[in-house]
């Protein structure tokens, strides 16, 4: 069974009809959904409130640790939101984004261009197209091998041990003046 990660991070987790939906079109393409609702002030009984409605083929989850989850990963549903779609890139997975709030829409098009995801607006959103697209994403291989292919590029720029290098070179720049009073 293709494991697909199911998610809305961990602000705006309110739309109970986007997981149910995700996690039926999964289901009937014979995939496991791990649903990670998030601990969103917001939505408070968001997880107990996705527990009672029982969503077929899903393990459901407030958090889940993304360097454990994503290497088991067939796919990433998800918002759009920046730690989630550069964890997806980090890994080398192929990528469903329907965008909710703020800069999303921007992320779910940049994936979309590059080829690592699809981005499927709110608005089209329905258990049929999410169901379309997860096909497409999970026996298309191009996506997966997209997604690899821009895994080694993220890979090659060095991470955070080349960018914390850069920070520190540039430590050196000359201080600010200590105002007196």
């Amino acid at each position: 069974r293709p494991l697909i990660l199911v998610t809305l991070g961990s602000l705006f987790t309110e739309d109970i009809a986007f997981f149910t939906r995700v996690t039926e079109a999964a289901a009937e393409l014979g995939g496991h959904s791990v649903v990670a609702a998030g601990r969103s002030v917001l939505a408070p009984d968001l997880l107990a409130r996705l527990q009672q409605r029982a969503l077929p083929q899903a393990t459901l989850l407030d958090w889940v640790d993304y360097a454990w989850l994503f290497p088991r990963l067939a796919v990433a549903v998800h918002h759009g939101g920046m730690g989630v779609t550069h964890a997806a890139i980090c890994h080398g997975l192929p990528q469903l984004i329907i965008p909710h709030a703020g800069d999303q829409t921007l992320q779910a098009r940049r994936a979309a261009a590059t080829g690592v995801g699809i981005h499927l607006p709110p608005a089209q959103a329905d258990r049929a197209q999410i169901k379309a697209a997860l096909r497409e994403l999970l026996l298309n291989p191009l996506w997966r091998q997209r997604a690899a292919r821009l895994q080694t590029e993220f890979a090659d720029l060095g991470g955070p041990t080349h960018a914390a290098a850069i920070l520190v070179s540039h430590a050196s720049l000359p201080k600010p003046h200590k105002l007196e009073h």
